[in-house]
């Protein structure tokens, strides 16, 4: 659904070789939200864990910039009410531990 907030998990099940990649990208598909830090979140993740070059990451990152809305969750007060929705989503959908 294009109203989604995904987490980083979602993101970098993308790169497995299981059912799971197969699912997030059916979700994605449909765009979504995600924030800064999920960006930075699954960069570290594709650079530390999966092996990719800094090339490699910017290349899938700008992939999953392209098909959903990035917003910033800082506590500025401009972007204070945005955060508060997109954790309010997360809370709602189960996202947050």
């Amino acid at each position: 659904m294009p109203g989604d907030f995904f987490d980083s998990n979602v993101v970098l099940y993308l790169l497995d070789d299981s059912d799971k990649a197969d699912r997030a990208a059916a979700l994605m598909a449909g765009g979504g939200t995600i924030s800064t830090q999920v960006l930075n979140e699954v960069l570290v993740n594709c650079i530390r864990k999966a092996g990719m070059s800094w090339q490699e990451a910017g290349e899938f990152l700008s992939g999953i910039r392209a098909a959903c809305r990035v917003i910033d969750l800082s506590v500025s007060k401009g972007n204070a009410r945005q955060r508060d929705m997109a954790q309010d989503q997360m809370v709602r959908q189960g996202n947050v531990a």
